[in-house]
C-alpha cells in the first residue's frame, strides 16, 4: 500500500521536479486560482501553501504583494527548488520540508491555508487525508480559511464511465480498500499515488472536521480561459 514514505520518494524524483517547475514556466498563476485567491484572501493575510511544490503559486503570490507567506513542501528536492526560484524572481519568505501532518510544529495560525493543485489528494489513505484536515483546521485562526482543489470523479464519469465502473467492482469485491484510489508509474518509473473523489466525499470529510465550506465549483465555471489552466479541478473554499 502506497504510503508516505513512498509519497516522499515520488516528489523528490527529479523527474518530477522538473515536471513541476515546467508548469511553473509554463502556467505562472492561473487564472482560476488568481480569481479564487485574490476573492477571498486579504494581501496583509498571513498565509500558508502547502504542497509548494517548485514554488508556481506563492513566489506568483509573493511577487502580487502578498507580503506575508510561508511554504512548505514534503519533498526536500521541491523546496530546494523553490528556494531557487525564489533567488531567480527576487522575492523572499520562509520555507520548510515538512507534511502537512506536522504543521503544529511551527507553533503559528494562519488566516489562509492553501493546498492547491490537488495536492491533498496525493495523500495517501482516507485515514491520513482526516488527519491531515484535523491539523489544517487546528492550525487556523476562527474564521480562517482553508482553500484547495482535487480531480473530481462525478465530473469526468461520463467520459471514464467504464473505467469507473470496473474500479467500483474491484472495490466491492475487495480487491481496493478505497475506491477513487490510483497507483500508477508515470515519469518513465515513478510510483505514483492519487485519490480522486466525488464532492460527496469531501464534503463527508470537511463536515466530520467541522469546516464551514462556503465555496465549491469547477474551474471550468471560473476560469475565462481555460488554456491558461492546468486543468479542469474542484476548488473548494472552508471557513473555521
Amino acid at each position: 500500500m502506497f504510503n508516505y514514505k513512498d509519497l516522499k520518494k515520488e516528489f523528490n524524483d527529479n523527474l518530477v521536479v522538473n515536471h513541476y517547475d515546467a508548469l511553473f514556466q509554463k502556467f505562472q498563476i492561473t487564472p482560476s486560482e488568481q480569481y479564487i485567491i485574490n476573492k477571498f484572501v486579504h494581501k496583509n493575510s498571513k498565509i500558508l501553501e502547502i504542497g509548494c511544490g517548485t514554488g508556481r503559486i506563492c513566489i506568483n503570490l509573493a511577487k502580487d504583494l502578498y507580503k506575508n507567506i510561508i511554504a512548505i513542501d514534503i519533498a526536500k528536492n521541491m523546496i530546494k527548488r523553490t528556494r531557487k526560484n525564489m533567488r531567480e524572481q527576487n522575492v523572499l519568505f520562509p520555507t520548510y520540508t515538512m507534511s502537512a501532518s506536522r504543521l503544529k510544529v511551527l507553533n503559528m495560525r494562519f488566516d489562509a491555508i492553501l493546498f492547491m493543485y490537488n495536492g491533498f489528494c496525493d495523500i495517501p489513505q482516507k485515514s491520513n487525508r482526516e488527519k491531515t484536515l484535523k491539523v489544517i483546521y487546528d492550525c487556523l485562526k476562527k474564521g480562517g480559511l482553508f482553500i484547495f482543489t482535487t480531480q473530481d470523479r462525478d465530473n469526468n464519469i461520463e467520459n471514464y464511465k467504464q473505467f469507473w465502473e470496473e474500479e467500483k467492482e474491484k472495490y466491492l469485491s475487495g480487491k481496493k480498500k478505497e475506491l477513487g484510489d490510483l497507483e500508477r508509474i508515470k515519469f518513465e518509473n515513478v510510483k505514483t499515488y492519487v485519490n480522486v473523489p466525488t464532492k460527496t466525499e469531501i464534503f463527508e470529510l470537511l463536515n466530520k472536521v467541522s469546516f464551514n465550506i462556503i465555496f465549491s465549483d469547477m474551474t471550468q465555471r471560473i476560469s475565462k480561459d481555460m488554456k491558461k489552466e492546468i486543468g479542469n479541478f474542484r476548488y473548494y473554499v472552508c471557513t473555521k
